[in-house]
């Protein structure tokens, strides 16, 4: 990510317009991954993404506009904007690109509220039978374990 590899702690008020390019599977406009330890609660609080997260990896990517991938105790997007653009056009797996303007994947309690992906997300062309995930969690996650609350909303422009 711009701001951080991995991200354990809280982001209070960052802009980042950067562009973030990646090989690895994770890419995330701010963080590439929240925590990574379920020991760790992770705050993202009044953060704006406007710039460009490109993920090259052929095989399996997370990648969105504030956060590509969360593993902690517990994470909540809080007012933030993404108009950014999410690029995940390299991808030629069979498997699913898990790509979003907001937070690619979760394994753990996830709270967004009042936040906006405005931005764009660009798949491959060839690619037109494979559908990404735009979804925060996979279908395999206990619910009865994690918990989400979503309060966003997702403009396509």
């Amino acid at each position: 990510g711009s701001i951080a590899g991995q991200l354990r702690g809280t982001l209070h008020t960052v802009y980042s317009d950067a562009i973030v390019t990646s090989s690895a599977n994770y890419a995330g406009g701010l963080a590439s991954i929240a925590a990574n330890s379920t020991s760790y609660d992770v705050d993202i609080i009044n953060c704006w993404f406007a710039g460009t997260v490109k993920n090259t990896s052929t095989d399996k990517q997370y990648t969105a506009g504030m956060v590509a991938f969360a593993y902690a105790k517990s994470l909540d997007i809080i007012n933030c904007l993404n108009t950014g653009t999410v690029d995940v056009s390299a991808y030629t797996s069979t498997d699913y690109p898990f790509a979003s303007g907001l937070l690619g994947y979760a394994r753990c309690s996830t709270n967004i509220e009042y936040s906006l992906n405005a931005g764009t997300i660009t798949l491959n062309p060839d690619k037109t039978s494979i559908t990404p995930y735009y979804r925060f969690i996979p279908e395999t996650i206990d619910l009865s374990k994690d918990e989400i609350r979503i309060k966003s909303i997702n403009v396509i422009l």
